[in-house]
């Protein structure tokens, strides 16, 4: 289920910086929106957040399965 792409490199530090940090807890408000998930997912793969899904579950389960297999 992983969207990990590369960092961009002017954002590299604050990644690594961030990293020395557990995950942060948070609520991804519209995850039904493909952009949204997408970018929640991305964080999590990077362990900087620990998402909280929040919209209707049956949509973010049909915008999941094409584009995470899920």
């Amino acid at each position: 289920m992983s969207t990990k792409k590369r960092i961009p490199q002017r954002l590299e530090a604050i990644v690594r910086e961030a990293q020395r940090y557990p995950p942060l807890p948070v609520a991804v408000v519209d995850a039904q929106e493909a952009h949204v998930l997408a970018g929640a997912i991305e964080a999590s793969d990077y362990n900087l957040i620990e998402p909280l899904l929040v919209g209707p579950r049956p949509e973010i389960e049909q915008v999941c399965r094409p584009l995470f297999h899920c």
